[in-house]
C-alpha cells in the first residue's frame, strides 16, 4: 500500500505540473484587477483541474463502490462547470442553475437524499416529500460556502483536509487517504513550496471541494447514523466554519442592503487580515478556530449530544456578532 501511495503521489505531482501549463496556455488566470484581490499578478487557477484528474486516476486504480465512484465523477462535472466560470465569468444565476442540474441528476443516480434531520436523541424531523429539495439546497449551500472562503492561500484546501482527516480517523478507509493526497500536493503549489509555480484553486477547485465535502457528509451520516462521531449533530460541527461564514456574510449583506452576489472585503478572512496584516497569521487563526469548532463538536457529541444543535446555534450567534463588530471597525469593506 505504501509503495502505491508513493507512486500515486508522484503521478499527482506530475498532473499538477501538466495542468499548470495547460491553464497557462488557455489563459485561465485569477486577475488582480479587482480591489479585494491581495495578489499582485495573474495567477493560474486550475487547482480543481489537477485534483479531479487525480481522482479519475484513483477511481481507475481502486475497487470502489458505485456510489463512491459517482461522487467523484459528479464532482468532476461541478469542477468543469467551475473551470468554465473561471475562464468566461458566467452569470451567478446560470452557474447555480447548472449546479442544481448536476446535483439533481447525481441524487437520481445515487439516492443519497437527506431523509431526516436529527436534532436530539428523541427529536427527529422527517423531511418526507421535501427530501430532494432540502438535499439540493444543502449541497448548493456548502458548495458556495467553500467558494466564499477561498480568498487566501491554503484556507479552502486546509479546511477540506481537516474534515477529511476526521473522516479518515473514524473510518480508516483507503480511498480517503487517496482523496487527501491531491489536496496536499496542490497546497505545495499553492504555497509555492520550494519555488514550485504558484497555482490557485479557482472556482473549479473550491466548488469541487464543496461538493465532495457536502456529499460525503451526507453519505457518512446515512451509513453510520448510530455512530455519534458521524451523525447529524456531529456533521454540522465539521461544517461549522464554512457554513457560519456563508450565512453570516449573506445576513450581513442583507442587513446592509447589499447584493448577496456582490464581491467585497466583508469576508471573515479579510477582516482578520486587516487586524493582523498577515495572510499567514490569518490562515493560522482561522484554522485554529475551525479546530475549536470541530473539537467542540466532538466533546458535546460525546457527553451532551442532546444539546449539540442548540449550542451550535448559539455559537453561530456569537460568531455573527463578533464578525459584525469587525465590520463596523473595518476601513476597507467595499
Amino acid at each position: 500500500m505504501y509503495f502505491d501511495l508513493i507512486v500515486y503521489t508522484g503521478v499527482v505531482f506530475l498532473i499538477n505540473i501538466i495542468t499548470y501549463f495547460v491553464g497557462k496556455g488557455l489563459n485561465i488566470v485569477d486577475n488582480p484587477n479587482i480591489k479585494r484581490k491581495i495578489h499582485k499578478t495573474n495567477i493560474i487557477c486550475v487547482g480543481g483541474m489537477s485534483i479531479f484528474v487525480s481522482y479519475m486516476i484513483m477511481i481507475y486504480k481502486l475497487n470502489l463502490p458505485v456510489n463512491i465512484i459517482n461522487i467523484f465523477l459528479f464532482g468532476s462535472y461541478v469542477a468543469i462547470l467551475g473551470l468554465i466560470d473561471d475562464k468566461f465569468n458566467i452569470d451567478p444565476f446560470i452557474r447555480i442553475f447548472a449546479q442544481i442540474g448536476i446535483i439533481t441528476y447525481f441524487l437520481y443516480k445515487t439516492g443519497l437524499y437527506i431523509d431526516e434531520i436529527k436534532i436530539t436523541e428523541n427529536t427527529t424531523i422527517n423531511l418526507g416529500g421535501y427530501s430532494e429539495l432540502i438535499t439540493i439546497i444543502a449541497i448548493i449551500y456548502i458548495i458556495n460556502s467553500f467558494n466564499y472562503i477561498d480568498g487566501i492561500d491554503g484556507l479552502c484546501g486546509l479546511i477540506f483536509v481537516s474534515i477529511f482527516i476526521y473522516f479518515t480517523f473514524v473510518f480508516k478507509t483507503e480511498y480517503l487517504i487517496y482523496t487527501l493526497i491531491p489536496i496536499i500536493v496542490f497546497l505545495l503549489f499553492n504555497f509555492s513550496f520550494l519555488k514550485l509555480p504558484k497555482v490557485f484553486l479557482g472556482d473549479n477547485g473550491s466548488t469541487l471541494l464543496g461538493f465532495l465535502t457536502s456529499v460525503f457528509c451526507i453519505y457518512f451520516s446515512k451509513h453510520a447514523s448510530i455512530d455519534l462521531r458521524v451523525n447529524d449533530t456531529m456533521v454540522i460541527w465539521l461544517l461549522a466554519y464554512v457554513s457560519f461564514e456563508f450565512l453570516a456574510t449573506t445576513l450581513s449583506r442583507l442587513i446592509r442592503k447589499k447584493s448577496i452576489f456582490s464581491s467585497g472585503k466583508d469576508h471573515f478572512h479579510y477582516l482578520i487580515m486587516e487586524l493582523t496584516n498577515s495572510s499567514k497569521l490569518t490562515l493560522f487563526l482561522i484554522l485554529f478556530l475551525n479546530l475549536i469548532f470541530i473539537s467542540t463538536g466532538i466533546f458535546i457529541n460525546s457527553f451532551f449530544p442532546n444539546y449539540s444543535f442548540f449550542i451550535f446555534l448559539l455559537t453561530f450567534a456569537l460568531y455573527f456578532l463578533y464578525r459584525e463588530s469587525l465590520l463596523k471597525r473595518s476601513k476597507s469593506v467595499i
